[in-house]
This record gives C-alpha cells, sequence and structure tokens, in this order.
C-alpha cells in the first residue's frame, strides 16, 4: 500500500499547475506572435484568432490587447479596439510600453470623436515619458506623436494656451513638422 506524506502531495499538485500555467503562457507568446505576423500580412481576421487564443490562455498578456486593438481597429470595430487598450493599461507594462499604449489609445478616441478624453490619454502616455528619462521627444517618435496630437487637439477644443505651447514645443523639435 503506498503511502503519500500531505506534503509531496501539495507539491505534486503545485508543480503540475506551475507547469500547465508556464506552458499556456508559452502557448499564449507564440499565437501573439503569430498573430503579429498574420497582422503585418495584412489578415486582421486571423490575427484577431490569433490574440483571442492568446488572451484566452494567458489573461495577463497585456500585449496581445494592444495588438488585437489594432486588429479591431483595422477591421473597423474601434469601440471594441478601446476596450482592449483600457485592458491593455489593466494589465501594465513597462513605462515604454504604456506610453505606446496610452497613445494608441488617445487615437482611437479621435477617431471616436472624444477629443477630451484623447488628450488625458496623450496627457498619461507624456507622463510615461518622462518616466523613462526620454525628455527628448526626438528620441521617441511615439512621444512625439502624443504630444502632436495634443497640441492639436488642445487647438480644436479651444485650449489656446496649452495648444501654443506643445505645437511650438513640435516646431522645436522638428520644423518641418506640417501638422503644427
Amino acid at each position: 500500500m503506498n503511502h503519500f506524506s500531505p506534503i509531496a502531495v501539495i507539491f505534486t499538485a503545485i508543480l503540475g499547475a506551475v507547469t500547465g500555467m508556464w506552458m499556456c503562457n508559452a502557448i499564449a507568446d507564440n499565437m501573439q506572435v503569430r498573430g503579429f505576423e498574420l497582422s503585418m500580412a495584412d489578415d486582421s481576421q486571423g490575427a484577431l484568432v490569433c490574440y483571442d487564443r492568446a488572451i484566452m490562455l494567458n489573461p495577463s498578456l497585456a500585449p496581445a490587447y494592444v495588438n488585437r486593438a489594432q486588429a479591431k481597429r483595422a477591421l473597423g470595430d474601434t469601440e471594441a479596439a478601446l476596450m482592449d487598450c483600457t485592458k491593455a493599461i489593466e494589465c501594465g507594462g513597462s513605462p515604454e510600453f504604456l506610453l505606446m499604449t496610452y497613445t494608441i489609445q488617445g487615437s482611437l478616441k479621435e477617431d471616436l470623436d472624444d477629443k477630451r478624453g484623447a488628450i488625458a490619454d496623450y496627457n498619461s502616455a507624456l507622463v510615461f515619458n518622462r518616466a523613462i528619462k526620454s525628455v527628448d521627444l526626438r528620441m521617441n517618435p511615439v512621444a512625439f506623436t502624443a504630444l502632436t496630437q495634443r497640441g492639436l487637439l488642445e487647438a480644436a477644443v479651444g485650449e489656446t494656451k496649452d495648444a501654443i505651447d506643445d505645437l511650438t514645443e513640435v516646431i522645436k523639435i522638428d520644423p518641418t513638422c506640417a501638422q503644427a
């Protein structure tokens, strides 16, 4: 008659669970990579399927939410894309990741004509730009985009002083920027 100690049983169960989670995370990562490859090949629908599977396997895989948002946007589902960006932000990530995600979310809000919401997201993006010590916006095109778009939106909603400040900074960085 085999007798297993309770500790051995618990250890075996934990090891099985950890191994299972690791496998799910590895498969989720692979699905996300495949989704990105399909996106680059202009197969947004195929990419969407891959991102859905990645998220099903690992619901905290923040990059999969952002990439799925981009696929949904390409398919014309901007509101669902916005929800995915929000979920990616909730999952968290590096300052670089959050800078990018807030910038994408801001552009989605622009698409939905939520100018003030977009300005708030661009503000958040620029906070993360400062967190990564990328003060020189020439070195960070995502932050430069956030600053430019924020300035243009501030002008659109009548925040003239803020718009002038932002767009003056844009022109200092890139005097050829036609938008500014």
